[in-house]
């Protein structure tokens, strides 16, 4: 007699094990923050970075914090201790402003040259510490959506910006630009500023809080030193000079504004102070407690 053996093997799949199968870990960002008399701004710049939806150990965060006349290193240095390790990192950088000593609000050439510097400086970082991404983040700017970083990622472009609101019509992208290199209002602008077209939309040049995806071969080509554009006659500007270095080189630039996702003041005319910007930011906290 033939006995026929049959083997029944049962594999016991456990719940988790499945849902985290083919789950990615968040890509990495470093942060790059340039700091100079924010003091009025910087608790509640803090507070909402803090805030953000994205895993800490994946983030990290550099800081250029200028010599200011108020208490901004102070803040600064005090945020650190109480965050430092909820973070990848954070480095900081604390010096003396070589473009000015006094109160200085209004943007010269000695003042664009300094941060155009600095910018360059904080995307060195960011490719240096092998970032996926670099989030330039301003330090007036509020982004009270803490979803905002985990949306910019989503829309995989080379760069986008969240739009940002403001006390007025001011927000922090172009839709057009003049033959001088200067802004230069379109029919485009406003629907996309009230959010009357929803959607992830080619702009010519965004600022103050935007994300560039370091994984592309593309971003070697960008730049915010004009003397690295060959053929570039146009202001010595940091931003407009990255936007010519993105158009000329094919590298769209996006803005995103499908939901509110956080407030820019309204930059200082010539003439006003600080004190100004205050007022500003006092509006400002009136508009978010009603988001």
């Amino acid at each position: 007699m033939k006995w026929h053996y049959i083997l029944i093997i049962v594999i016991f799949i456990s719940p988790s094990f499945l849902e985290g199968f083919g789950s990615f870990k968040d890509p990495t960002v470093v942060v790059n923050v340039l700091i100079k008399d924010k003091a009025h701004f910087l608790p509640y710049f803090f507070h909402y970075l803090q805030k953000l939806d994205y895993d800490k150990s994946r983030m990290g965060i550099w800081m250029k914090v200028d010599k200011s006349n108020d208490n901004s290193e102070a803040i600064v240095k005090e945020w650190v201790d109480s965050a430092q390790k909820e973070y990848s990192f954070i480095d900081v950088v604390f010096g003396e402003a070589e473009h000015e000593s006094q109160k200085d609000v209004q943007w010269t050439e000695e003042r664009f040259n300094y941060f155009i510097k600095l910018r360059e400086e904080s995307l060195s970082i960011a490719k240096s510490r092998w970032a996926d991404y670099a989030f330039f983040v301003d330090a007036d700017v509020l982004l009270v959506n803490n979803q905002t970083l985990r949306e910019l990622v989503s829309q995989n472009k080379v760069v986008v910006a969240p739009k940002l609101d403001s006390l007025g019509m001011y927000s922090n992208y172009w839709s057009g630009m003049q033959s001088n290199y200067y802004y230069r209002r379109t029919d485009e602008y406003k629907p996309i500023l009230e959010r009357k077209n929803k959607g992830c939309h080619q702009v010519i040049l965004v600022n103050s809080c935007f994300l560039v995806d370091l994984t592309s071969r593309q971003t070697d080509y960008l730049t915010f030193t004009p003397k690295k554009l060959n053929g570039y006659t146009g202001p010595v500007d940091d931003m407009i000079t990255f936007a010519i270095s993105a158009f000329w080189n094919d590298v769209p630039i996006y803005v995103l504004n499908e939901n509110i996702y956080g407030f820019v003041p309204v930059p200082l005319d010539d003439g006003q102070s600080l004190e100004d910007e205050l007022m500003q930011l006092e509006a400002l906290k009136l508009e978010v407690t009603g988001c």
